[in-house]
């Protein structure tokens, strides 16, 4: 196998004569064979219009590579190692870009599967914060979190909702400074009851935290501690 590489590179070698060649050389072939495999593809597919050839000229060989790797012609020769490689490399970066691709957030329209812990803290069940407590730390990353619930909304059951610039600024006054983004999630889950002309008022039935929230827009309005009176 190594033999035909390097009596392949010398024959590339020779034929140094530009740029282009220079590349595939340096690429061991890489640029030649991409450009053969697609005249090849498009003039199968041109030939003979079957299912196959089409869906091998569309992927760009993807299906003559697994083909090649699954039943070779010449098991464990340089074609078979070659496309086994290809195949394995598809597979895993396809993993890879699936897996990054789905992150999700608690402050955007996602609902947390877990509440915000100090780094490196882990648990295995949803576990709400209610009240940062007067925790310096949880107050400092409460203001990062109703940063991006301002900025981009969040989705409960279905629902999305934002939150307006006067709710926004209040969760930073007196009475309000404790209140953490699962006592506003888990209020919208509950039971919709009829607030002032125009609006809908939830609360968290354990912290009797008030959400108030625009029937129309589905924009919050404002948030209230149990201990304020209407």
């Amino acid at each position: 196998m190594l033999k035909t590489f390097y009596n392949a590179q010398i024959e590339r070698a020779k034929k140094i004569k530009n740029p282009l060649s220079f590349l595939d050389w340096v690429t061991m072939g890489m640029v030649s064979g991409a450009w053969q495999g697609m005249q090849q593809r498009t003039y199968k597919m041109l030939e003979n219009p079957s299912v196959y050839n089409v869906g091998n000229w569309l992927t760009m060989g993807l299906l003559d590579t697994a083909k090649g790797a699954i039943n070779p012609d010449e098991p464990l020769s340089l074609e078979h190692w070659l496309n086994s490689a290809e195949l394995a490399g598809m597979v895993v970066g396809g993993y890879e870009f699936g897996k990054n691709s789905g992150v999700n957030s608690i402050t955007t329209k996602n609902v947390p599967k877990k509440s915000i812990l100090d780094e490196g803290e882990t648990q295995n069940y949803y576990e709400p914060i209610y009240s940062a407590q007067g925790n310096l730390d949880l107050r400092a990353k409460r203001r990062a979190l109703y940063d991006e619930l301002y900025k981009n909304g969040f989705e409960i059951d279905g629902v999305y909702y934002t939150l307006n610039e006067h709710a926004y600024n209040s969760m930073f006054k007196s009475g309000r400074k404790d209140i953490m983004p699962d006592d506003i999630f888990d209020a919208v889950k509950g039971k919709r009851i009829q607030g002032q002309p125009g609006s809908i008022k939830y609360i968290n039935e354990t912290t009797g935290t008030r959400v108030f929230v625009n029937i129309q827009t589905n924009e919050i309005v404002g948030i209230w501690p149990s201990d304020f009176k209407e």
